[in-house]
């Protein structure tokens, strides 16, 4: 079932909350998997940009978890995963805003993670690094979010050969090597995982 709601907007994700409880009567998994940025200089982005960023990559999180909490902890059961990224591990020049949000995403987790281990909740993190869409030039066609002038400079041949050079697996991610972390650990195979965050960067960041 889709629904359509504004993750920025607390009221739409207790609304959303509630047509998933009443759809399904339960809930076993969240995943946290709103991001956005526009790439410039601190020093350059106006405040309006920081709002933006910050509710998108940090709030919706807070807002999401903070549903379906309480759900979990009556079941004694519950997965959230949240995706971090390591910009929010070692910083990345012209996102430090989103920097910052995803930081921010992987503390909460770990924190989050102490509070409510004892109710069997598994709290996590994913740490993606440069993500290509599997069919690049379709997908850039279709979708707004590689249509900015950043965007297409960051998916030029050029770029992106530069860019492999940082991954010792010689490769950039794509998107299923994000979803299998994923899927592992909404699994009860993970189930004495928590308040980790999982490295999928090709071995760029090892930390």
């Amino acid at each position: 079932m889709v629904i359509k709601a504004d993750v920025t907007d607390a009221q739409a994700v207790n609304d959303l909350v509630k047509k998933s409880l009443d759809k399904f009567g339960k809930i076993d998994i969240v995943v946290n998997n709103v991001g956005w940025t526009r790439r410039r200089l601190f020093v350059e982005k106006p405040v309006e940009e920081w709002e933006k960023e910050i509710r998108l990559n940090y709030w919706s999180l807070l807002y999401c978890t903070r549903a379906v909490i309480d759900h979990m902890i009556e079941r004694r059961y519950g997965k959230i995963i949240s995706i971090a990224s390591d910009a929010g591990r070692v910083g990345d020049a012209k996102a430090t805003i989103y920097s910052g949000c995803k930081g921010a995403v992987i503390a909460f987790s770990k924190a989050l993670a102490l509070e409510v281990a004892q109710f069997r909740i598994n709290v996590n993190a994913v740490s993606p690094s440069t993500v290509m869409p599997e069919n690049l030039d379709e997908d850039v066609g279709k979708h707004s979010a590689w249509t900015s002038p950043d965007a297409r400079e960051y998916l030029t041949l050029e770029r992106r050969a530069k860019s492999v050079q940082f991954y010792p697996l010689g490769r950039l991610a794509k998107p299923q090597d994000i979803a299998n972390v994923v899927l592992f650990l909404a699994s009860d195979r993970s189930s004495f995982i928590t308040g980790e965050t999982i490295g999928v960067s090709g071995g760029s960041v090892m930390i």
